[in-house]
């Protein structure tokens, strides 16, 4: 009588059912090692890029030019001047140059009114420096009270000014007989003296008698 005989079936179900367990647990440790060495990896990462973000002591090349542009230009804003002073320096020179100007163009007038007006013949040039208007009166009068009246047309031109706004300190009058003579004579009259008599504070006899204190042959 025979042996039965065995089940190959069976002896691989069994086989498998033996095996199976073993590649389950090598399966798990695998991937044990795997994630580890994921966790491994990402903590490295972290640690190498941390200082760079969280530390604010180590700028980065880019900000550190940042920063010093920007002290570059404080230093800058600093040092440069106010703009309102200078521009105001500058306004006041343009309107002294433009009243200078215009004082001069004043002058030319005054000359040609006493000239058609008057038959009074004068040179008028404003000294910039002594802030005083020079007149080179040419006349060959002989008469006291002719130049008299001459001097009170002068005078009253002068004051004329004035009264505009042009602050000019003194009028200083030379006489000569001729525009390229030689000075016979001169006087000056101040600027309150010629407010005073264009206001009527100062008669013409008290301004003619200021006038002549100040009066000096050659």
């Amino acid at each position: 009588m025979r042996p039965p005989a065995s089940d190959s079936r069976t002896d691989s179900c069994l086989t498998r059912a033996t095996t199976t367990p073993l590649q389950l647990f090598g399966l798990v440790i695998v991937l044990g090692v795997v994630f580890a060495l994921v966790g491994v990896l990402l903590w490295i990462g972290l640690g190498v890029a941390g200082p760079g973000i969280d530390d604010g002591a180590s700028p980065s090349p880019g900000s550190s030019s940042d920063d010093e542009r920007t002290s570059n230009s404080s230093h800058q804003q600093e040092s440069e001047p106010e703009g309102g002073e200078n521009e105001s320096e500058s306004a006041d020179g343009m309107t002294q140059s433009q009243d200078t100007s215009e004082l001069s163009v004043r002058l030319d007038a005054m000359e040609t009114t006493l000239a058609d007006e008057h038959g009074i013949e004068i040179q008028a040039v404003y000294d910039t420096e002594r802030g005083v208007i020079e007149v080179e009166h040419v006349t060959d009068t002989r008469s006291q009270n002719a130049y008299a009246e001459d001097a009170r047309e002068i005078t009253a031109a002068y004051g004329d000014l004035i009264q505009d706004g042009y602050d000019v300190d003194r009028m200083a009058v030379s006489v000569m007989p001729s525009s390229n003579g030689p000075t016979v004579a001169s006087w000056h009259v101040e600027q309150a003296w010629a407010e005073a008599y264009m206001e009527g504070e100062l008669s013409e006899d008290e301004l003619a008698d200021r006038i002549q204190e100040t009066a000096s042959l050659g």
